[in-house]
């Protein structure tokens, strides 16, 4: 199965257009050969045709869609929208370019849940525990053997312990 690509009412197949796309200049998005959407020279016109795309319906508001800079050594700097999960699929002609998200895409995840997650994630009391200074974890982990020590009535007996492990310590 040939695939075509449709521009300005004109057809031309895929593989004669990635051809013509990379021996031409590039002032306007291209379609890349082995590439799902078009490349672009700016991060803007990326974005406005992420949004344009998400407002038709072809691209979802995933948390997973994102502009990437492709590295081209010396070149200028070309931007194309990637899916980090890998899930755009081949559409079929004639559209304007080939890619697009699938339908009932099982890695959709919106991106207010992704900052809901990652937000969690960065709260966790593990996390919160290891980015603390050593005081306060010591203050942490003692507070509650001090409370323990109240309740039970062995202040005393903890204070006696105290007092002879320092003597031990500094030798007296």
């Amino acid at each position: 199965m040939e695939l075509y690509l449709t521009h300005g009412g004109c057809q031309v197949s895929y593989a004669a257009a990635a051809s013509l796309i990379w021996s031409s200049p590039m002032e306007e998005p291209h379609q890349p050969p082995s590439g799902i959407l078009p490349i672009f020279n700016s991060q803007h016109q990326a974005a406005d045709f992420l949004a344009q795309q998400q407002h038709n319906g072809r691209l979802k508001h995933c948390a997973h869609i994102s502009i990437h800079q492709l590295d081209m050594h010396d070149r200028v700097a070309l931007y194309q929208i990637l899916c980090a999960e890998d899930s755009f699929e081949v559409a079929q002609p004639p559209i304007e370019f080939i890619g697009r998200c699938p339908k009932h895409c099982r890695l959709y995840q919106p991106t207010w849940r992704a900052a809901l997650t990652r937000w969690r994630r960065n709260r966790h009391p593990v996390i919160w525990f290891e980015q603390q200074p050593w005081q306060v974890k010591v203050a942490v982990i003692l507070a509650p053997l001090l409370a323990l020590a109240i309740v039970f009535h062995v202040v005393k007996d903890l204070v006696a312990l105290g007092r002879i492990v320092y003597e031990i310590i500094h030798g007296k």
